[in-house]
């Protein structure tokens, strides 16, 4: 399953600071995201790469911006 495989990419990105470093530098390049992914052993695609980037959540997003201050909640 694609989100499995996400999860388990977002998960390797933290451990890694060279594949971190990778995807830093290919910025918004999402088929240069999903050429890093496929030599890493992750068959995601540059779609399910944006998707899952976009996708991030009001309190993922808030978190992100304020990660000190609980309860997370969405700026405006």
């Amino acid at each position: 399953m694609a989100n499995d495989t996400v999860a388990q990419f977002q998960t390797a990105i933290q451990q890694d600071s060279s594949l971190k470093e990778q995807l830093n530098a290919a910025a918004a390049d999402f088929e240069a995201a999903s050429k890093i992914a496929k030599e890493h052993g992750y068959d995601l695609s540059a779609d399910e790469i944006r998707k899952a980037l976009t996708q991030e959540s009001n309190e993922d997003l808030a978190q992100a911006v304020n990660p000190g201050v609980e309860p997370r909640q969405q700026l405006t």
